[in-house]
Parts: C-alpha cells; structure tokens; sequence
C-alpha cells in the first residue's frame, strides 16, 4: 500500500472515531464533545464511580420514614456495612464526590465557587472541601456564574442524591446549600424542594445540626415564594431553634426576618425589630438592608406608612453604599409598592422602573412581574402629572 493510500485510510478511520477520541483536536473541543454525549447517569457516575442508578440492588434499604418538614424519605444506607464500613464509603465518597470543590463542565468550576457571584453578600458559613495545589476559581462576574449554573446546575442536583445514597450525606445537605441562590434567582422551586428534602434527611440522619438548621432555611424560602405560609412558618420557627441552641447571631436575625416576613401584626414587627437590634450590633449591614425592608413591609401593611417609606430610604442608602444590586433591586420594588399605596403614582412608578432595570441586569424574571402592575397605572391623568 502507498503512503497515500496509507495516508486515506488513516484518515478515515479518525473520521468514524467519536470527537471525544479524536486526538488531532484540541482537548478542549473534545471535553465539549464528551460532555454532550453523556447521559446524566454516567455524569453522576464520574462524581462518585459507584451505584449508579442501583436504588433497588439487592443490600441497599430504604429508611421510610418521611423527614417531618421535607416530606421526603431518609437518604439510603447501605445495610450491609457495618460502622467501620460506612465510615470507610464515607471517606471513599469524600475523594469521589469531590464535596463542594468537585469541579464541573468543561472550565474547571466548583459548586461553591460558582454560585458565590450570584449572591456575593449573602450570609455564608464553612463548608467542607478538599485541598488543591491549585484551587479552581469560580466565573469573573454575574453574568458568567449564572450561565454556568443554567449550563451545570442538572449536575449538582444529581450528585446531591447520588452523595445521599452512598452515605456522603454532609455533601447531600451542602450541596443544596451551595446551589441556594441561583435556585432562589431561577425560581427552581421543584429542584429546591427536592434537593433540601434530600439535604434535610441526610443532615438529620447524621444529627448534624448546622446543616439541619440551613436546610429548614431553605425549605422555608421554598414554601414561602409560591405563599405556603404555614409550611414556611413551621421550617422558620424550627431553624431559629437551633441557630439560637447554636448561638448563631447572623442566622438567627435571617430567620427572624423570615418570620417577620410571613406573620401578622404585632408578633412580625417584634421579630423585624429583634433582628434589626441583632444585625446593628453585629455590623451586619447587609442584612440589615432586608431587616429595614421586612419592618418596613410590616409598618406599611398597618397603614404606618410615613416611618415604613422612612425606613425603605434607609435601606435604599445603605444597598447603594455597598453596592449590592440584588438587595437595591428588591428595596425598590418594595418601595415603589409603599409609595403607590402613599397615592404617590409618579414617584411609585419610577422607582419601580429602576428596579425593573435592576432586575433584568440580573436576569431576574421579577423584571417581568413588575410589567403588568406598572402597565396598570394611568399616569396620563392629571393629578399624577
């Protein structure tokens, strides 16, 4: 055979071979190719190399009982380990999940680092990770974090029950944790419940209580949006329990202002009032933007709307000083409502017109729900002129 025939024949065999195994491309092309032609069980499979799709095997128990605020069953437990042995599937989960530092997609990104953009002045604690020589960073701003969460985030939610049914169940909670605030910006209720039930379960299966107290927090949230109030309230006031068992101060005052946010008059501005002395003490000012917005919200829903709007410009100033524009887009949303209700139309709609703005720099779907009231208002007439 020539050299040219050698040469045809060469090719043509790269050419039947999947991208993903072509070596004349770059890595980079053929991680892309890889990625896309992997089916979700084998992305988990690569997280921990085990179990895959095995809920049912033959050794592997359920534990039924439901998680009383999640509603979803006890993550499984392998029966026929023994303590030692669990411990062992532990540390052997550690190294495959990765914890919070397993990178994902074909920019090397951890979960922790590539939420972090989404809410940089959210309240956070330690989570658990692993070393690296060179530790992996998360995307540069807002806008590249929140398309790396829309591209990666079917993963994340995969290995949160793939961590709980190997017995990695601190990953199982810290997981859903991690992901909270792109699930809160992309309204993924269903993902939220799901994960944090898991999370919830698997926190509790451990007696950990830090991460029994942060997913109570989230499965609050989660009820609290789509206005299941009661069910928000129960998750709240049992979270509040342990951060303050805990002498947690930032979370207590976080969970305060969620009780404040769901509860009637006088117990909301109690709570609102509570939280604002706690986050002043503490010089916690970022919480003390949504801590003025919640007492604020409670005062203007007892007609106080002179100290509720007084309290909103407060909370305005202090997001714009720290440059926050999450917490100034929702302080203008609540204010533009306040001074609609104050019967000041013009000033009302302009500040919800800025946060529109706001919104859709976040990508935010609030952006839309503010539309139809502001289409609402008839600002031709000439007493809003």
């Amino acid at each position: 055979m020539d050299s040219e025939s050698s040469g045809q024949v060469a090719s043509k065999s790269f050419e039947t071979l999947p991208r993903w195994r072509d070596p004349a491309l770059p890595v980079s092309d053929r991680v892309e190719a890889l990625l896309a032609e992997m089916t979700l069980a084998e992305k988990v499979g690569q997280l921990g190399s085990r179990w895959v799709g095995n809920d049912t095997a033959p050794g592997v128990e359920a534990d039924k009982r439901a998680a009383e605020d999640g509603g979803l069953p006890v993550a499984p437990i392998p029966a026929e380990f023994s303590s030692a042995g669990r411990t062992a599937l532990a540390e052997a989960g550690r190294c495959g999940l990765g914890q919070l530092t397993r990178v994902y997609g074909s920019r090397p990104v951890t979960v922790e680092d590539g939420t972090a953009q989404l809410a940089p002045n959210r309240y956070r604690f330690p989570l658990d990770s692993l070393e690296f020589d060179h530790r992996p960073h998360g995307p540069p701003d807002y806008v590249a974090a929140l398309a790396w969460c829309d591209r990666e985030c079917v993963n994340p939610v995969a290995a949160t029950g793939q961590a709980a049914r190997i017995g990695d169940h601190v990953t199982a909670w810290q997981l859903p944790w991690a992901m909270f605030g792109y699930f809160h910006i992309r309204r993924r209720w269903a993902d939220r419940l799901a994960t944090t039930g898991i999370g919830l379960a698997s926190a509790r299966h451990i007696q950990d209580r830090v991460g029994e107290a942060a997913m109570l927090t989230i499965l609050g949230h989660a009820h609290y949006y789509p206005r299941r109030f009661a069910q928000a309230l129960s998750c709240y006031e049992h979270a509040l329990a342990i951060r303050r068992d805990l002498a947690d101060p930032i979370g207590e005052t976080v969970l305060l202002n969620g009780i404040a946010n769901v509860c009637l008059e006088p117990r909301a501005r109690r709570h609102a009032e509570q939280s604002l002395l706690i986050n002043q003490e503490i010089g916690n000012r970022r919480v003390v933007v949504f801590t003025l917005c919640s007492l604020a919200r409670t005062l203007a829903a007892t007609g106080n709307l002179a100290d509720a709007l007084r309290h909103f410009d407060d909370a305005l100033t202090l997001s714009r000083q720290l440059d926050d524009r999450q917490a100034q887009a929702w302080t203008l949303n609540y204010l533009g409502f306040a001074l609609l209700q104050a019967d000041r139309a013009v000033e009302g709609a302009h500040h919800l017109r800025l946060a529109v703005e706001l919104f859709r720099q976040l990508d935010d779907p609030q952006a839309t729900d503010l539309l139809a009231p502001l289409a609402e208002l008839d600002l031709t007439d000439p007493g809003l002129a």
